[in-house]
Formats: C-alpha cells, structure tokens, sequence
C-alpha cells in the first residue's frame, strides 16, 4: 500500500493521469513515508530541496533525506552529498 500512495503522488507532482497539483502530490507522498517508504520521504526531500508545492527549505530537504537514508532509499544518500552532508 505504501508503494501506491508513493506512485500516487508522483502522478500528480508528474501530471500524469491527472491534473498537475504538486501540494495533491506532496500529501499521498505524506501519507506513503508515515508507511515507512523511503522513496516517498525521498520525494518530499526533493520537493522542499526545490520548492515544489512547498516553499523551497533546505533544513527541510535535508531532515527528510536524512529519513529517506534510514529507512532503506540509498538514492537518498547521493542527494544528501549534493547538499554537503
């Protein structure tokens, strides 16, 4: 289930199927990483790191890579470098 919430909301950050509603994108991406799914907490990383549906906030971009690494994303841990952490 955590895995199609992920999908969902990357439907909706891609407009794919669906209209393009990036803060629609960042709750189902929400919703998946309270199921534990780094690739979502991956997702809502990059959201911040770049301000999509969310005020850019690097603290934050950082914080939900640093969660994205714990639980299993190792895609993660290349974004974390590109930040300097």
């Amino acid at each position: 289930v955590p895995e199609a919430m992920c999908n969902i909301g990357s439907m909706y950050v891609l407009g794919d199927g669906v209209p393009k509603i990036d803060d629609q994108g960042l709750t189902w991406f929400r919703r998946s990483a309270e199921a534990v799914n780094g690739t979502a907490m991956q997702f809502i990383g990059y959201m911040y790191g770049n301000g999509f549906g969310v005020p850019r906030d690097k603290a934050a971009a950082i914080e939900w890579y640093q969660k994205a690494v714990a639980a299993g994303d190792d895609s993660a841990k290349d974004a974390l470098k590109r930040l300097g952490k």
